[in-house]
């Protein structure tokens, strides 16, 4: 996430944040946090942290999945 687009997320924040408890049973992606990730040599990237709309009861191993958007890296 672009740092402008930080801005208007953080600034819509308030909305969605009384949508979502409004309406909880909204298809609405849940969103968990904004990260800054910030290693060194790389230019510092924020990340979107938000819950995965599918679902994976079929496979009882798996504990956590993640879709990072954004890279840059190998597209």
């Amino acid at each position: 996430m672009q740092d402008d687009e930080l801005r208007i997320f953080l600034h819509a924040l308030p909305q969605y944040f009384a949508h979502i408890n409004k309406n909880p049973e909204s298809i609405i992606a849940r969103i968990y946090g904004v990260f800054k990730v910030q290693m060194e040599d790389i230019v510092p990237v924020n990340l979107l942290l938000m819950a995965n709309t599918i679902k994976h009861n079929s496979v009882d191993w798996i504990q956590n999945v993640y879709d990072l958007k954004g890279s840059i890296i190998n597209r």
